[in-house]
This record gives C-alpha cells, sequence and structure tokens, in this order.
C-alpha cells in the first residue's frame, strides 16, 4: 500500500494480507483516495464503488461492518506508528516483518501468513533503516532458525522467538 497522505509521497506505507478491505474510506467519503495498491499475489476487487453504494443503500446496516474494517485498518496503523518508535534498530526490523504477517498487533484478527512478500529493501525502508543495516539483521536471524528469506520474500519460521526479542529489547 503506497500512502500520499500529506503533501509528501507517495511512499511504501503498510503492506495488507489477505482478507483487508481498503478504501471503503473514500467510497463513504467521496474523496480522493490516500492510498495506492499494487499486488504481489494474486488479488480481487470484491465491490467496485457502484457496487459499495448499491449494497449500503439497500443494507443500511452493512456499514457497521465498514466501521469494523475502518477499526482494524487503524489498529494497523497504530502499530505502524508504535513499531517506528521502537529506540533499538534490531526490534524495529524484528517488528516490522511480525506486523505485515498479523503476527504482531493485537487486532484481533487471525494470523494468515508466516511469510511476506517484501523486499529487503522494502523491510528496511519500512523500519526506516538502511538496507546496510538491515541485511546483517535478516542474516543473523537465518542463521539462527527464526526466519528464511528469498527473493522477495521473508518466511517467518519462530515467531514467538521473535515477538520475545521485540519484547525483551533484543536480548533473546
Amino acid at each position: 500500500m503506497a500512502l500520499a497522505p500529506q503533501e509528501q509521497g507517495p511512499y511504501l506505507g503498510h503492506l495488507m494480507a489477505p482478507g483487508i478491505w481498503f478504501c471503503h474510506a473514500a467510497a463513504t467519503h467521496k474523496q480522493s483516495r490516500v492510498v495506492g495498491v499494487t499486488a504481489t499475489r494474486a488479488s480481487a476487487l470484491l465491490l467496485p464503488m457502484a457496487e459499495f453504494d448499491k449494497m449500503v443503500t439497500r443494507y443500511p446496516a452493512s456499514c457497521r461492518f465498514f466501521i469494523a474494517t475502518t477499526m482494524i485498518n487503524m489498529s494497523v496503523a497504530m502499530g505502524a506508528s508504535d513499531d517506528l518508535l521502537i529506540r533499538d534498530a534490531s526490534c524495529r526490523c524484528i517488528a516490522t516483518p511480525l506486523r505485515l504477517a498479523r503476527l504482531r498487533c493485537s487486532s484481533g484478527l487471525t494470523p494468515t501468513l508466516a511469510e511476506v512478500d517484501v523486499t529487503q529493501e522494502e523491510l528496511a525502508y519500512l523500519s526506516n533503516l538502511s538496507r546496510n543495516a538491515t541485511g546483517p539483521l535478516l542474516r543473523d536471524l537465518q542463521k539462527r532458525g527464526l526466519i528464511e528469506f528469498a527473493y522477495k520474500s521473508i518466511r517467518i519460521l519462530n515467531t514467538a522467538a521473535l515477538q520475545d526479542m521485540v519484547r525483551s529489547g533484543g536480548e533473546t
């Protein structure tokens, strides 16, 4: 998901997982979108704007579901902000793929991914680190059997150990 919330951007802001709704805020407020989305896997657009209008007109109670998805998306945004405030660079870098895989935030969603479609450069950007700082950390985590990285993806192999590292400030 690319963001352009202010005069800056667009820039990479988050990677979404299957089952996530987006752009319903633009649909409900009839304003320009502040996000752009590019698929990294086969995806489906389930509800064009015209169909959204028909649905909420015919089923007004459906708005509750869109409010719920707004709250989930807000939780993800707050989680990203919280992760970026982690002072320890290693912990910040570890927290990022956990969040992207829905293994970090307490959003109420069941984790669905253990693999994240992200390059090392994108992970570095999302963690507010240089690629030179990110590479050695990822190699160390892979050597320890906690992750596995390949071309444009990171597979999380030991969620609990990575979560413990973030909670303890990297001392695990």
